[in-house]
Parts: C-alpha cells; sequence; structure tokens
C-alpha cells in the first residue's frame, strides 16, 4: 500500500505508536484477565499457586522466572505475556526495516517559470541567458527522475520535475546517420569540413558553421563540433532539420573520430514556434554551447551520450524562443496550474497491514476477554452470596509488583503472625505442611493458629507476612514460592519445612 499524504517518517512514527499503544494495553488487559480468571478459581473454592498469581511482563518474565525456578505466572501466563513482549519488539523493527519510501509520479503545484506559447514565439533563441542552464538543467532532472525530455508547455526550476505525457509538447530526435568518418592526424579543420560536405554529413551549399579548441604550443586543434540546418534562410516558414557532427577523441598524434548525426523535430504543438526560428542566426550562435556540452572539459573525450545531449539542446533552443526567454512566466487562468513531478510516498508491504490487523485483532480479543471473566466474577460473587469480608479479601488478591508489596507492608502493619512446621512434623505428615498462603491450623506447633476458612464461614485470607518468634527464623528464598498456595477451601499445605538454629 502506498500513501501519498503522509511522509514515510510520519508513517513509522504512526505504527510505531500505534503497535506501543495497543500492545501495552492488550498486555495490560491479559493481566487483568488472567487475574479475574485467578479471582473466579478462589471464589469457587479452589486454590492457585502464588507462582501463578505472579504477573510479569518484558525482561522482569525471565529474571522472575530464573528466580522463581519456574515460569512466572504459570504456563498460559508467561508464554501469553512472553508472546506479547517479543511482539512488541518485532512490530518496531520491521516497521523501521520495511517501512520504506517509494518514488511514485505526481502532479505538484506549478509555481512560476517558463511557459511556451506556439502562438506568441520569439524568432531569435537567446544563447547566453539564465533560461540555456534553467532548462537544460530541467530536462537533466526529468531524466535523473526516470521521465522524458523533451520541450514541455510549462517547466519550473523543482529537482522533483518529472512531466507526463501531457507536459511534453515533443523533442528532438537524433540519430547516428553512418560509422564514425575517420581523417588522418594533423588534417586541416577546413579540408575535414569540406570532406564532411562532399560525404553528406553536413548540408551543402548552405551556412554552416564551426568551433575548435586550440593549443597554444603548436596551434593543432581538438574538440572539432559543426552543424548546419536545411532550411534556406532565417525564418523561411519551412521545417528545418539539423545536420552535425562531432570528434569524439582529443588526441593530436591520432587520426581524427568524427561522429556524424541527424536531429528532426518531432512535436506537432510547436510547429509555428519551430518554423518562425531563424535557424541560421540561432545555430551560429548556440555553437559554442553546442561544443561546450559534448566534453568533459579540455582534453577529454566525447560524452558518452552525444545524440541525446544534441536533443536536449535543441529542445532549450525551441522553448526559448517559444516562450520569450522569461522564466517568471505563470499559466493563464483556466490552464493546468500543475506539472508532472516525483513524490516520495510511504510503502507499506502487506506484512505489515497483517501486522496492523493482527495487533487490532489481539486488542479486541483482550479486551473481550477482560470483560467476560470480569462479569463472571461479578455473578459469581452474586451466585454465592459472599460476605462483604470475604469479597473485600477476594478483590485483595495480588497479582503485580505493587499489589505484592501492599500486600505485605498492610499484613505486616497487622502484625499478623505465621508459623514455621518443624521438619519433623512435616515428615510425619507425609511431607506437607502448612501453606503459609493460607490460614494456620489450630493447635499446630512453633506458632499461632488460626481458624481455616472456606467460602460458608465467610473466610478467605490471602498471603499474611511473618514475626518472626524467638530464634526460630524462616528461609523462604524465590524458589520456594511453589509450594505456597491462595485459596477460600481448607488448605492442604505444600510449603518445605525450615529448621534454622543461631
Amino acid at each position: 500500500m502506498l500513501i501519498e499524504i503522509i511522509s514515510p517518517p510520519t508513517v513509522r512514527v504512526i505504527l510505531r505508536v500505534y503497535f506501543i499503544v495497543f500492545l501495552t494495553a492488550t498486555t495490560w488487559l491479559t493481566k487483568k484477565a488472567l487475574h479475574c480468571r485467578a479471582k473466579i478459581r478462589v471464589a469457587r473454592g479452589n486454590s492457585i499457586s502464588v507462582i501463578d498469581n505472579i504477573r510479569a511482563d518484558g525482561f522482569e518474565l525471565f529474571t522472575a522466572s530464573w528466580g522463581l525456578r519456574s515460569l512466572a505466572g504459570g504456563s498460559l501466563s508467561f508464554f501469553t505475556l512472553l508472546l506479547l513482549y517479543c511482539f512488541g519488539h518485532t512490530t518496531d523493527l520491521l516497521t523501521n526495516y520495511l517501512v520504506v519510501g517509494h518514488k511514485i509520479q505526481a502532479r505538484c503545484p506549478f509555481n512560476r517559470g517558463l511557459v511556451f506559447d506556439d502562438l506568441k514565439p520569439n524568432r531569435f533563441s537567446q544563447w547566453n541567458g539564465r533560461p540555456v542552464s534553467f532548462l537544460q538543467n530541467a530536462q537533466l532532472f526529468a531524466v535523473n527522475n526516470s521521465c522524458k525530455y523533451g520541450i514541455y508547455k510549462k517547466v519550473d526550476s523543482v529537482t522533483s520535475f518529472c512531466p507526463d505525457d501531457t507536459d511534453i509538447i515533443g523533442s528532438w530526435k537524433c540519430d547516428y546517420t553512418a560509422r564514425p568518418i575517420q581523417f588522418a592526424a594533423g588534417t586541416a579543420n577546413v579540408t575535414l569540413v569540406n570532406d564532411l560536405y562532399k560525404k553528406g554529413a553536413l548540408y551543402q551549399n548552405h551556412y554552416f558553421e564551426q568551433s575548435t579548441t586550440r593549443n597554444l604550443m603548436d596551434s593543432t586543434f581538438n574538440h572539432m563540433v559543426a552543424w548546419s540546418t536545411s532550411a534556406s534562410e532565417d525564418s523561411d516558414g519551412t521545417d528545418w532539420d539539423v545536420l552535425a557532427a562531432v570528434q569524439t577523441n582529443w588526441q593530436k598524434d591520432q587520426p581524427v573520430q568524427m561522429d556524424t548525426l541527424k536531429c528532426t523535430l518531432d512535436a506537432p504543438g510547436a510547429s509555428n514556434t519551430h518554423r518562425q526560428m531563424a535557424s541560421h542566426y540561432d545555430l551560429r550562435g548556440w555553437l559554442p554551447t553546442f561544443q561546450g556540452l559534448m566534453y568533459y572539459g579540455t582534453n577529454t573525450s566525447a560524452v558518452n551520450d552525444i545524440t541525446d545531449q544534441v536533443a536536449m539542446l535543441l529542445n532549450s533552443m525551441v522553448m526559448i524562443s517559444g516562450g520569450n526567454n522569461y522564466l517568471l512566466a505563470k499559466p493563464v487562468t483556466g490552464e493546468d496550474q500543475t506539472q508532472g513531478c516525483i513524490k516520495v510516498a510511504a510503502y507499506v508491504p502487506p506484512v505489515m497491514i497483517g501486522l496492523f490487523s493482527f495487533v487490532g485483532g489481539l486488542f479486541l480479543i483482550s479486551t473481550f476477554l477482560f470483560f467476560r471473566f470480569l462479569l463472571r466474577l461479578r455473578r459469581i460473587r452474586t451466585d454465592l452470596d459472599l460476605e462483604q469480608a470475604v469479597v473485600k479479601e477476594l478483590d485483595s488478591i495480588p497479582q503485580d509488583v505493587l499489589e505484592w508489596a501492599v500486600l505485605a507492608a498492610r499484613e505486616h502493619s497487622a502484625g499478623v503472625e505465621l508459623r514455621i512446621v518443624p521438619r519433623s512434623n512435616a515428615a510425619q505428615d507425609g511431607g506437607r505442611a502448612d501453606d503459609s498462603l493460607l490460614n494456620g491450623q489450630e493447635g499446630a506447633p512453633g506458632g499461632t493458629a488460626e481458624e481455616s476458612g472456606n467460602l460458608e464461614s465467610g473466610s478467605c485470607k490471602p498471603i499474611h507476612s511473618v514475626q518472626l518468634q524467638g530464634k526460630e527464623e524462616p528461609v523462604v528464598t524465590a524458589e520456594d514460592l511453589r509450594y505456597f498456595k491462595i485459596g477460600c477451601s481448607p488448605p492442604i499445605p505444600q510449603v518445605r519445612n525450615y529448621n534454622k538454629h543461631n
């Protein structure tokens, strides 16, 4: 998909913001949905592992799982949040890599420049003004933008100029007439030109010009060009063409190589200008420009694209005549006020469109699951007719770091004691000890006792903090959290036992 109205960097920013916002929201909704799911299990009298109720995301998924020696949040939570975490970074990288700028041909506003008017041409095409370089550059801009050179209806100085068929009146076309003609080294320039006449490479019995670059040390020449018009005289009202010759080498001790070519105009919309031009006068005046454009500088060989360079020069000559050598013109009211140009559009590949849709789908699914579990939790509360105290404790079941910290501080300030079951008692009970996340069993050794609760008694206590008793100190690490459970039913202890002595 190509987006023209927004620049590629802006499109990338918009996509990155979209992915960040929606994946962040999806992660949050997913964590809330999983938390509601855990509360539903507890409200129904089941117990859940503490580890299964630890919600982490990002890199904390790995650090928390390493400390717990188990998957933080359980398999479902871990892999779901891991997928969202990896997906967020993947979309960011792909956005920067795949969303790129593509050049497309479009229409741009035309401010002012040269406007061609075939009805009111200037007979003489000025060769020494700014319009020459202006029009030469315009054609080069068009070629560089993979468009055509030619005679344009209007042209300005923007580098993005790229005319389409509606902008082009026509163009000169130049072709080589024969194989290169070779002359012996040291052949006099007059002899060379006369021989070109005889060979038909220049128009016979018509006016022609030549230009040479002389070596000041020995007066030899190189970089010789010549051209002539088929018109019998200036502005004779006929369509005229051009025969030209260009020396392709420059070394004085080598044979002179001359390429010959013929140029004809194919531009019906410029026929009046073409016929009224003073072709003899113009070719004579433009000869130094012609000679200079054919080479890369002093003592260099000819350019590779001689035919194209000559054609573009003749196009400029006609446009200056038809545009009256004026660069500040604007199209008249009612005419097209635009011109062809190249724009950089943002290319969004199908894979990014797919990712865009997939992220939106994930957000909708997570929203649906969140509200589904939330409504189920509320319905269960109503169906079971839980007391307010039970509901309050159910709501206090923590999931993230902040909620766990709040719970720890609350229980610590309340001074709740949690008994530590000696290892010997655990062995007598088949290796099972009291669950520290549930209430203690009355009469158990080593600490205070609280009555275990269930839904009927209205007691549903989550985790409690530990108050040290004497020298008996519990040694609980993150790895030990796998033995702790949260639940409202009578506890089935599965905690490791500690017997630490100072």
